[in-house]
């Protein structure tokens, strides 16, 4: 199912699951957190697979009646990601944590649940950040889907 690749992709967006400490109090910017320029709400435009465009609801494997799909991060590396129907109802969930490491321009995503059921799962991504467009990469098996996602204003 191609939502279980965003999944693991958006479970790119980009955590590690953090055994060994969970005290971030010393976290900063540049150290694994999103970056400031990160955090808000992002709405999914496009998606390529293999350079070729593709529908978002076939590769992400979108509910039926889902007419849009957010990712939203928050400062302290949390995530949430949604597809909602034509009114705003949320449809299907996703949420955990991302890391993030600005110099390689990586991200990997933590997946804690999906629709509320307990999940781990890492999805490691590759990711370009200009102004309010957000480009994230996922390799999987030697497929490259691309994901670009517009800022909510």
């Amino acid at each position: 199912m191609k939502l279980i690749n965003f999944v693991i992709l958006f479970s790119m967006l980009v955590f590690f699951s953090c055994s060994e400490s969970t005290d971030n109090s010393t976290e900063s910017e540049g150290e694994g957190k999103p970056l400031t320029e990160m955090v808000g709400t992002w709405i999914f435009s496009s998606v390529t697979v293999d350079g070729n465009q593709d529908s978002l609801g076939t590769v992400m494997g979108w509910d039926e009646y889902a007419v849009e799909a957010r990712f939203h991060i928050y400062e302290n590396g949390a995530y949430a990601f949604e597809q909602v129907d034509i009114s705003g109802g949320q449809l299907w969930s996703e949420s955990g944590f991302i890391y993030v490491d600005e110099n390689e321009n990586e991200m990997d995503i933590n997946v804690q649940q999906v629709n509320g059921t307990p999940v781990t799962e890492t999805v490691a991504v590759t990711y370009i950040l200009i102004e309010d467009t957000f480009t994230v990469t996922e390799n999987e098996e030697g497929t490259l889907i691309t994901y670009t996602l517009t800022r909510k204003t």
